[in-house]
């Protein structure tokens, strides 16, 4: 007996759906493929390895290869500009807040623009662990999102070795409320950095982290607080060469000097005078853009010098060399 026609079990029933869902995915994939002809997306980290709340800063760049000039700008308005974080088990990290945004921008042909992002502004990036980050731009052309290679980095504690807790004095914005400031220690592969952080006590807010510069630890750094209950610190960061920083309630770094550890004048060290103020004794200031110039003015002619290093040859005839 025969079944009726409509009931027919042809194979090609369920081989043309097939074959148009296999249509679709190659249309895309060729949509795909022009779309990242016409747009080159690269983004790169300006590290791999970042100490907790250090600002992770990526740097993403478009370049223009459709042969004429391209408006980026997203779907019905939105950033053309997104960011995919996950953590290295696969874990999706949400926005904590607000997401990038980044405006409509005329891309001339041939042209590239770059956009520079701080992802811990959006992202909670601060539990130490491996994270991957991937950038996509949206290319209005075909409706779809171009991607970047994906980036790995990772993000560890540092090792704290000082910590206080100040009040903001009254006057100040934010009068009445209590920071932290603590002082840590990290070592990579190649050098010891000192860093600092700054944390609102009551949100235990993150404010500020990042590194003070160099550090050897021969000598361990001095940390204290001056009348205005902001952070001085110096630390030997070269030989025989002191850093002394001052940072203020928000984390910015209000002052950089460096010091040199002259013969005869002592060690620089950090006193605190009955008034409250801080300074450096011993030592003394090093300024690097004013010894260079003096450098410079001693080369040229008008210092006496030939305005080029000498030379062997340079010798008036007949002087001896030391030692002859």
């Amino acid at each position: 007996m025969n079944l009726p026609s409509h009931h027919s079990s042809h194979p090609s029933r369920f081989l043309a759906p097939l074959a148009v869902a296999f249509a679709a995915v190659a249309v895309i994939g060729c949509m795909l493929t022009q779309a990242s002809a016409q747009l080159l997306v690269e983004m790169k980290l300006n590290k791999n390895l970042y100490v907790a709340y250090e600002p992770i800063i990526a740097e993403v760049t478009v370049s223009n290869r459709a042969g004429r000039d391209i408006v980026l700008g997203g779907p019905t308005g939105a950033s053309w500009l997104n960011f995919d974080v996950a953590s290295d088990q696969g874990e999706s990290i949400l926005p904590s807040g607000a997401t990038p945004v980044a405006g409509s921008t005329v891309l001339g042909a041939g042209k590239s623009h770059t956009l520079t992002v701080s992802l811990g502004k959006y992202y909670a990036l601060g539990k130490p662990r491996n994270y991957r980050v991937k950038a996509s731009v949206y290319f209005a052309g075909t409706g779809q999102y171009i991607g970047a290679r994906p980036q790995l980095f990772g993000v560890t504690e540092a090792r704290l070795i000082w910590q206080q807790v100040v009040g903001i004095p009254r006057g100040k914005p934010e009068a009445g409320n209590y920071r932290h400031y603590s002082l840590l220690v990290f070592r990579d592969t190649e050098r010891t950095l000192l860093y600092v952080r700054v944390r609102d006590q009551k949100s235990k807010r993150v404010l500020a982290t990042y590194s003070l510069g160099r550090l050897i630890e021969v000598r361990d750094p001095q940390a204290t607080i001056d009348g205005d209950n902001r952070l001085h610190v110096l630390f030997l960061g070269a030989p025989r060469t002191y850093s002394h920083k001052v940072i203020n309630y928000g984390g910015e770094t209000l002052l950089s000097d460096v010091y040199k550890d002259e013969p005869g004048s002592g060690s620089p060290q950090l006193m605190l005078s009955s008034s409250g103020k801080v300074q450096v004794a011993g030592g003394s200031i090093h300024d690097p853009a004013l010894a260079a110039e003096a450098a410079a003015h001693a080369a040229s002619p008008e210092g006496g010098g030939t305005g080029r290093i000498r030379n062997l040859s340079d010798r008036p005839e007949g002087l001896p060399l030391v030692g002859e």
